[in-house]
């Protein structure tokens, strides 16, 4: 070790039939470094290795394997990804059967969101052998698309290939919390009989599942990637398809429209609130723009990992590992990346997205001790896409960036709408409720959010300034508000040891 300063470690009671009674297995298979701790039989002391070693943590990363910055492609990485990751083929009936109904439907359609599916669902189920392959077939298939009517000007000519691998060390520091909570909640495993969870685990069955379902992205890693594959709403620059390794991204070297104008299917025939006005544009991207996204949102996925999943940072006051905050927060980070993915895919309807936007706001105000209307705050987000702005390069600003300027844009309109004032009075000047303009949007903003349980203030100190931004402001919100979901997760990515010390700092 290169410093004399302590690292810090926590102290965690491990049964020794952990992982077939060689529990320090399971810790190196998690990238954590273990010693048995002087505190008595059966307890540990661990840290990340990234921690104890210093370096950087190595939970996700990606590479580009085709594509305008490839001398050469390297399709071969992807089969060797997928035998080291243990996959097989998962083409089963009913894929099968899925695939042949998309082939028959594209002959009739020939409809670009159709062959993009299908191509989805082919890289999916690639056995190990046959997904490098695939991969190239569908690269070739999209660098020769034209334009329709015109089969000499390809349409995505600058099209790219990408992998993006979650390791095996992630799952299983995310699965190790569960394992210790049924323990605390199950008398005869907290009393050593494994009997019935040996034969449990023999059926196939999964005894350590607690918030399984609500977890279950970190296996397929499509919670982690939807707010990026959706980042340019309603507009499309990739797809992404899932395996057991994480994910082979398609990115296009530009934007294509992603939805049809009016009603594409019967459902879209149910009167809702939609989009009102065209806020978005559709610049040329630069060569380097998508994969220096990809690169710039995986880093930061590698380092806010590294912090969730550390059971240094859920240390209690005596320094004993809590798994039941631990579990609670993974829940969290996975709810908030999953619910600012419906806010970029619910573009028809405004009202969805607009309530998801309010939990996003709330899941902010739990893990990020950002308050609501803190977060609605103009200064606060013209603060946090500044801060952005310094951490990528103007190439990938050029895909993730838009939606965020949009959404600043959206919460300064929000001042537009206070439409009571004297003839005399400036706008700029005017005071509602004796606050300024700003203020009272984010308080308008917050009054927006109570309102998902009705309009009006309960607690008294607080009736007469709701009726009066009530009163004073005509409803009128933009489209685009909602984003702000999506400013503030990528803040959120941005700054992990921020995360850290915050997380550390509320040690119950």
């Amino acid at each position: 070790m290169s410093s004399s300063r302590p690292i810090p470690c926590v102290n965690v009671a491990v049964p020794a039939w952990l992982w077939g009674g060689m529990p320090l297995e399971f810790f190196n298979g998690a990238d954590l470094h273990v010693r048995r701790s002087s505190r008595q039989s059966g307890f540990f002391s661990i840290q990340t290795k990234e921690s104890y070693y210093r370096n950087r943590p190595a939970l996700v990363a990606s590479q580009n394997i085709a594509g305008p910055r490839q001398q050469s492609s390297t399709f071969p990485t992807l089969s060797q990804i997928s035998t080291r990751a243990g996959e097989s083929s998962s083409l089963d009936q009913f894929t099968q059967k899925q695939i042949h109904n998309i082939e028959q439907r594209i002959l009739k359609s020939n409809s670009i969101v159709d062959v993009f599916y299908l191509w989805i669902l082919q890289t999916m189920v690639a056995g190990p052998q046959d997904l490098a392959g695939t991969a190239e077939g569908v690269y070739r298939g999209l660098r020769i698309m034209a334009l329709e009517g015109d089969s000499n000007e390809h349409l995505l000519e600058n099209s790219a290939v990408h992998v993006v691998t979650r390791s095996e060390a992630l799952v299983r520091r995310v699965k190790f919390p569960a394992v210790l909570l049924r323990i605390a909640h199950d008398d005869q495993l907290r009393a050593g009989d494994v009997t019935y969870i040996k034969n449990s685990l023999a059926k196939g069955d999964r005894p350590f599942s607690s918030g399984d379902g609500l977890l279950h992205g970190i296996y397929t890693f499509d919670a982690y990637l939807a707010p990026l594959i959706g980042c340019m709403t309603p507009q499309i620059w990739a797809f992404s398809a899932h395996r057991t390794f994480g994910a082979v991204v398609y990115s296009f070297g530009r934007h294509l429209a992603g939805l049809n104008p009016g009603a594409a299917e019967l459902l879209h025939l149910v009167p809702r609130t939609t989009e009102t006005s065209r806020t978005w544009t559709s610049p040329t991207l630069s060569p380097a723009a998508c994969s220096d996204a990809i690169a710039w949102w995986t880093k930061q996925l590698n380092e806010i990992f590294s912090v969730l999943s550390d059971p240094v940072v859920f240390a209690d006051k005596t320094n004993t590992y809590d798994p039941v905050r631990h579990h609670q927060k993974l829940l969290t980070a996975e709810q908030l990346f999953r619910r600012t993915g419906s806010i970029l895919t619910s573009y028809r309807d405004a009202e969805a997205q607009q309530v998801l936007l309010f939990t996003v706001l709330d899941i902010l105000d739990r893990i990020s001790q950002q308050s609501v209307e803190k977060s609605a705050h103009l200064v606060t987000a013209e603060r946090a896409l500044t801060r952005l702005r310094g951490t990528m390069s103007p190439t990938a600003a050029e895909v993730l960036l838009p939606l965020a300027e949009r959404a600043v844009a959206a919460l300064k309109s929000v001042q537009d709408g206070f439409f009571i004032r004297s003839s005399s009075t400036k706008s700029d000047e005017m005071k509602i409720f004796g606050l300024s303009k700003v203020n009272a949007a984010a308080k308008y903003v917050k009054l927006l959010r109570d309102a998902t349980h009705g309009h009006g203030a309960k607690n008294a100190g607080r009736v007469a300034e709701t009726n009066a931004l009530l009163a004073n402001h005509d409803g009128t919100i933009s489209h685009d508000l909602p984003l702000l979901g999506y400013l503030y997760l990528l803040d959120f990515m941005s700054r992990p040891q921020d995360l850290r010390r915050r997380l550390m700092a509320s040690t119950s």
